[in-house]
């Protein structure tokens, strides 16, 4: 072998070692954004849960379903294991009343906010309509 080939050849491989590398990298980078998203998808399911299961009895006049009873909170997000990297989410519900005749419907929105790497802000999102408790 001439060292023209010795050099090529050490090239070539620099080039496909350095390409596995990066895609590892981009890999494990995509697995712990799916990690973090999935976490953030279950803070806002259990923050609507929260308002879902909150006392609305319009016979008598009790009603917990409001937004001074679900107040902002910054989560930190799950962090792979060995991970250094700590994501914060900030959670809120936002609540507004809808009429349909006679009918008080309430739209309950849970909204949790993070980012994870300078990208974003990304938001996971849960909506639904909640009737008075009968």
């Amino acid at each position: 072998m001439t060292l023209v080939e010795v050099v090529l050849a050490v090239g070539i491989f620099g080039l496909v070692f350095g390409t596995v590398l990066k895609g590892l990298v981009q890999a494990n980078l995509r697995a712990s954004w799916i990690s973090f998203d999935t976490a953030a998808s279950r803070i806002a399911e259990q923050r609507i849960e929260q308002a879902q299961n909150a006392r609305w009895e319009p016979d008598t006049p009790i009603d917990e379903v409001i937004p001074s009873n679900f107040p902002t909170n910054t989560y930190v997000l799950d962090t792979n294991p060995g991970g250094s990297t700590t994501v914060l989410a900030t959670s809120t519900i936002q609540i507004a009343s809808v009429t349909n005749g006679t009918i008080v419907y309430k739209v309950l929105t849970s909204e949790v906010k993070w980012m994870f790497l300078n990208r974003g802000p990304f938001t996971n999102s849960v909506v639904t309509v909640r009737s008075p408790d009968q």
